[in-house]
């Protein structure tokens, strides 16, 4: 029973930044600036969800690996990128890459069927570079955050899977944002 207390005292507070997170990432959405960039690129909506989606499953499973790493001993708990976590982090940077550049085409396709007016090459460098932006962000952040909550004595895996989402939410779509800006 104390166990059981203790997951959800750790993984409270960390749902409750997950939440707080994703209202700030659709808050910013929502805003005046974000509206005429998508009224400008209405193929970059199509890719949002994706994009948004992608971080946290990325993310957080290089967080369940250092987790993992940590707690069998195979990870030092010391804030570094070298070895296994300068493994997990570059990994993740290429998927990210990969995959973001297939929501772009995925998204120019979509919006074909939709009718709606995108360009592919646009949508593939927004999703690639955004994409790589915001994991060189985020991902750093997530490894020092894993081993840093290890060290506190809680269990990463009951409180790091939302709390990369959280980040990740706000960090990928501000990024999405100034590339975007930067290609339209």
């Amino acid at each position: 029973m104390a166990q059981l207390r203790k997951m959800i005292k750790e993984s409270f507070l960390s749902e409750v930044l997950s939440i707080s997170g994703g209202t700030l990432a659709g808050l910013f959405l929502a805003s005046n600036v974000m509206q005429s960039l998508l009224e400008d690129f209405p193929g970059l909506l199509i890719m949002v969800p994706g994009f948004l989606g992608l971080r946290g499953n990325i993310l957080g499973a290089v967080s369940a690996r250092v987790g993992t790493g940590l707690h069998m001993g195979l990870i030092e708990p010391k804030i570094t990128l070298k070895g296994d976590t300068a493994t997990n982090f570059v990994a993740s940077l290429f998927l990210s890459m990969f995959v973001n550049t297939l929501i772009g085409a995925l998204a120019y396709f979509a919006s074909v069927l939709l009718g709606v007016n995108a360009v592919l090459w646009k949508l593939i460098v927004v999703g690639a570079l955004s994409g790589a932006l915001a994991s060189m962000i985020v991902g750093p952040f997530t490894i020092m955050l894993t081993i840093l909550v290890f060290r506190k004595g809680i269990d990463p895996d009951s409180v790091m899977g939302p709390l990369v989402t959280s980040v990740g939410d706000i960090t990928a779509v501000i990024c999405l944002f100034l590339v975007a800006i930067l290609v339209v």
